[in-house]
């Protein structure tokens, strides 16, 4: 291991190890801290990795030093209200995502209305590397003054995610779903979004307006669950209702083949439909058809598309999402996670509060 990098993490480690004595009343408020020589002693590491362990404790408001005398636990009202939360997001337009959007409404509230500062690192293009995910990484653990990390996956391999989880030195929270399932052999919160709020607030919209038919077209290789969980959902909900449920999973090796097959599939919905039909499209990206360039109104009249995408055009319905528990569930996730002693990891579901709307 690199000699600086070796150094950063055994500081990390120790500022981790005396923030959990502090944390848990293991060293009191006032207690005079050791020496540096001690420290160094103790935990069998150099005095650079004991002062630059220090540092991070300082800039995190847990200890102060005072002249001649030394390095001091501080006083509970001295410590800083607000504890120090990462929100690192990597996703395409990640600033058109939900949960992106969620957490950037919580980040912008006043301080007084927040439990938490945050400190954002959002990456929205081109793909990350193991190089680049390892840089970022080294940088996130040598930010003493952070507490915990929000992560937004979208974007991560589940390779990436699984490091994220292990190499940052602190709790972690995964906002969204994961691709390939959960890392039951990892310690981690989770906020996942529930689907079921969403299929009923399409079902109960193709119901009102007379449709006969309802098209689901989504990608077939898709390893997000919340997409699979969807399906489910649109399936449970559709039984009963007067209009009949067709879904369609679009394959293609690349996204501009994935795209072409999603063209034919709605070239057949064009040719074949008989009443009124709405075409919801989810993970299948294609500008022309939020643009309403394809099945347009004015030829297909009875055809209605409807998109989750922002922003699309004036004739193309979209539904318009937003969560009504995600600053509760986040600051519950955070609670339970963040105290040295008796850390809890939390699963839980978030719920959106959906409605159809034209664009």
């Amino acid at each position: 291991m690199n000699s600086v990098l070796e150094r950063e993490t055994l500081s990390v480690n120790l500022a981790n190890t005396i923030e959990r004595d502090i944390i848990s009343g293991k060293l009191k408020p006032d207690t005079l801290l050791a020496s540096v020589r001690t420290l160094s002693d103790e935990f069998k590491v150099s005095r650079q990795v004991v002062l630059s362990s220090l540092e991070m404790l300082e800039q995190k408001d847990l200890i102060t030093r005072i002249e001649r005398k030394g390095v001091f636990v501080k006083a509970r009202d001295m410590q800083r209200k607000n504890r120090e939360i990462l929100f690192f997001a990597f996703a395409e337009q990640v600033e058109c995502h939900t949960i992106s959007r969620a957490m950037q409404a919580l980040i912008n509230k006043p301080a007084q209305a927040r439990c938490y500062d945050f400190f954002s690192r959002i990456i929205s293009s081109g793909d990350i590397s193991d190089e680049r995910l390892d840089h970022e990484l080294n940088k996130f653990k040598t930010l003493g003054f952070l507490d915990g990390a929000v992560i937004y996956p979208h974007g991560l391999s589940p390779e990436a995610i699984r490091r994220c989880i292990t190499q940052l030195p602190y709790p972690v929270i995964i906002v969204g779903d994961l691709p390939h399932g959960d890392y039951n052999d990892l310690q981690y919160s989770q906020l996942r979004p529930d689907q079921n709020h969403m299929a009923k607030v399409i079902m109960d919209y193709a119901a009102a307006n007379d449709f006969t038919e309802f098209v689901h077209i989504c990608r077939a290789d898709s390893t997000y669950g919340d997409i699979s969980d969807l399906v489910e959902c649109l399936k449970k909900r559709a039984a009963g209702q007067p209009f009949k449920l067709r879904q369609i999973a679009v394959s293609g090796n690349t996204p501009a083949e994935i795209e072409l097959n999603f063209r034919r599939e709605l070239d057949k919905i064009g040719q074949n439909s008989r009443g009124r039909t709405l075409v919801f499209k989810t993970d299948v990206v294609s500008d022309d058809f939020n643009q309403g360039r394809l099945l347009p109104h004015r030829q297909f009249p009875n055809i209605e598309l409807l998109t989750m995408d922002d922003p699309c055009e004036a004739s193309i319905l979209r539904i318009q999402r937003s969560f009504a528990d995600f600053d509760f569930k986040l600051n519950r996730a955070l609670e339970a996670c963040l105290p040295a002693a008796n850390r809890r990891y939390l699963r839980e579901s978030i719920k959106y509060a959906d409605k159809v709307i034209s664009s």
